[in-house]
């Protein structure tokens, strides 16, 4: 039996609005990045906007108010080491017209909610959003990266996202899209590596007529622990899947074809 979708998006907008289990919106506010080229394990390169205490080289283990990372300047964080501070999120080309960018060659990354528990819990926390509206890029060469609901590019009407894997390790859990929205196009290049997807499944175009996403494999691993493959989605999204050399997807469920869209694969 096919599963059901939950595919979950963050809006763009100068503050982010998130949905709560049984309680009012959470407004979170964003901590942006301040510099062209440089290291995201630096206080000096955010801008503190909501006041709150989003420092990535803190290891003190303190938890600090609902914020998320926001790169919407044309600017590149490059991580190289362990990051302790967990973002509730992280947005890599917010607006239409602007950029964000992430080059990750080792270390850690974990995007979570970070002790937000009870009717706190926002419905979206946990995403690597590349794209929402703008542009974002993520290449990945080593390290680690964790979220706890899912890698997004192209999250919005638009949005253009590409996630470049030569090395490293993903974990993620709640499902992953790659294309989401009317006009959104993905682009995911794959030579190694490994992307484990814990739970939820892997869409390649989701559910916006209009979007598109393309997975480019050459290397590496992917592994659907749970859920389903599904390339074309359910939106008259087109999805495209070339596979070469050494390169291997295990799905845990099943594969789709074409539910509702183009499907080259």
């Amino acid at each position: 039996m096919r599963h059901n979708k939950n595919i979950k998006m963050l809006l763009a907008a100068g503050m982010l609005t998130l949905g709560t289990w049984g309680a009012d919106a959470q407004t979170v506010l964003p901590n942006s990045w301040n510099k062209t080229t440089a290291d995201w394990n630096s206080n000096n390169n955010w801008l503190l906007e909501s006041g709150g205490t989003f420092i990535p080289n803190n290891n003190d283990g303190t938890e600090f108010t609902p914020e998320y990372a926001l790169i919407d300047n044309g600017g590149t964080a490059n991580i190289s080491s362990p990051i302790a501070e967990q973002p509730l999120a992280a947005i890599l080309g917010n607006t239409a017209g602007n950029s964000g960018h992430v080059v990750m060659s080792s270390g850690s990354l974990t995007i979570d909610g970070l002790g937000l528990t009870g009717e706190d819990i926002p419905l979206n926390n946990g995403q690597l959003v590349i794209g929402l509206l703008g542009t974002g890029t993520f290449n990945m060469s080593g390290g680690t990266l964790t979220t706890t609901n899912g890698v997004i590019a192209s999250g919005g009407i638009g949005g253009q996202g590409t996630f470049t894997m030569s090395g490293g390790t993903v974990n993620t859990s709640g499902g992953s899209t790659f294309g989401t929205s009317g006009g959104a196009s993905a682009v995911w290049n794959m030579t190694a590596g490994n992307f484990n997807q814990l739970t939820g499944e892997i869409d390649i175009a989701g559910n916006g007529d209009g979007s598109s996403g393309t997975l480019n494999m050459s290397g590496g691993t992917i592994t659907i622990a749970e859920g389903d493959l599904d390339i074309g989605g359910n939106g008259n999204g087109t999805g495209i899947v070339n596979t070469s050399n050494n390169s291997s997807v295990t799905v845990g469920a099943g594969v789709w074809v074409g539910l509702a869209g183009t499907t080259t694969a």
